[in-house]
């Protein structure tokens, strides 16, 4: 796909794009062996990713919702007895029922899923402005660009897009300052707003939006929360997501993709550990 900006993507078609992608980055700056492992024996989603899935088609794209999903059955009734028992996948029954529901390529969820994946979303319509950056923006807009320092092809899949800014849907179990901002850096989504942010910028005459998070939290009482990404976060994951597009370069053209060192390296436990002991002194028990 040529490089641009393309509205109403959906997940599937998004997958086909053959462009490097912002899910791989934390394991290809582990090692390249790593993501070349990611790749060629892609993971299943786990039930966080698909609660996150969830939320972002039952908020940005209802009309989706019972394509893409189908609830497994709360109980099933026993073949032999015709008891109504709790849904166990132990019985031939649900595994069978499981397998057919299978068969039609939906996502299967459960009915507690359903449930908080609803409760969050209506957290969030009782925030005003989250509901206005929703409705005044385009809904899941893909972006594919070429980097200018390595000249390799980028994609990104934008939840939400207007004018205003790039803004991106997240849950979390902590949506308070102080928590999601530990929760940026740990699952490297200012590398992600970096990405995003630079993909806009190359297809948008060099016009620079603001990347905002609408976050909420997946636990009672499910607080929503929008937030404004600094300059200097976005500056620091600049830096990542450039390391790591250079060495992905490196391992495409030399069709190699290494592990760790060969060589003897010398090794220390972290320093806080270090400094903990220097500053605090052993004690003697």
């Amino acid at each position: 796909m040529e490089p641009g900006i393309y509205e109403n993507m959906s997940r599937d078609d998004y997958q086909k794009i053959e462009a490097f992608h912002f899910s791989g980055i934390w394991r290809l700056l582990k090692s390249p062996a790593h993501y070349k492992y990611f790749l060629d024996h892609p993971e299943p989603p786990s039930d966080a990713m698909i609660l996150g899935n969830l939320v972002d088609t039952l908020l940005l794209e209802p009309d989706f919702y019972e394509a893409r999903y189908a609830v497994l059955p709360e109980t099933y009734v026993d073949e032999k007895t015709g008891e109504i028992k709790k849904w166990n996948l132990n019985s031939g029954v649900c595994k069978k029922e499981k397998a057919a529901l299978e068969t039609s390529g939906k996502t299967l969820i459960k009915t507690d899923m359903l449930i908080t994946a609803n409760a969050m979303i209506e957290q969030i319509k009782q925030h005003v402005e989250i509901m206005r950056v929703i409705e005044e923006s385009k809904k899941q807009v893909c972006v594919v660009w070429v980097d200018t320092d390595t000249g390799v092809k980028g994609k990104g899949l934008i939840d939400l897009l207007s004018p205003e800014g790039i803004t991106d849907l997240k849950k979390t179990f902590d949506a308070s300052p102080k928590g999601f901002s530990k929760h940026i850096n740990n699952y490297l989504y200012h590398v992600q707003g970096a990405m995003y942010s630079d993909g806009v910028t190359a297809n948008s005459d060099g016009i620079v939006l603001p990347y905002q998070f609408i976050t909420v939290e997946a636990e009672p009482p499910y607080c929503p929360a929008i937030y404004q990404l600094e300059e200097n976060s976005l500056l620091t994951g600049r830096e990542i997501y450039k390391h790591a597009l250079k060495i992905y370069k490196d391992c495409v053209e030399n069709n190699s993709w290494p592990g760790y060192s060969q060589f003897i390296e010398t090794i220390n436990i972290p320093a806080y550990a270090i400094n903990k002991v220097l500053e605090e002194g052993i004690i003697n028990g």
